[in-house]
């Protein structure tokens, strides 16, 4: 499967990830931000290659983290 430039600049630093390899907080490993983040976010969840789950903090509906996961056969 093909992945965009960004798609491959993301996936990178999602690889690196946070406290380990291949994971961590969006806001914390995000190359970029924006809209153009959020694209490319979604399109590597519909292709399969990251997993992207929202956090609510403190309860809190307007306040949402999101904790990205690199899925199996895209890991280093």
């Amino acid at each position: 499967m093909e992945l965009t430039q960004k798609e491959k600049i993301a996936l990178e630093a999602f690889q690196e990830g946070m406290d380990e390899p291949n994971a961590g907080w969006l806001h914390e490993i995000a190359p970029f931000d924006g809209k153009e983040l959020s694209g490319v976010v979604s399109s590597l969840v519909k292709k399969g290659v990251i997993t992207s789950d929202g956090e609510e903090i403190n309860q809190d509906p307007s306040n949402v983290c999101y904790w990205i996961q690199v899925c199996n056969e895209w890991k280093i």
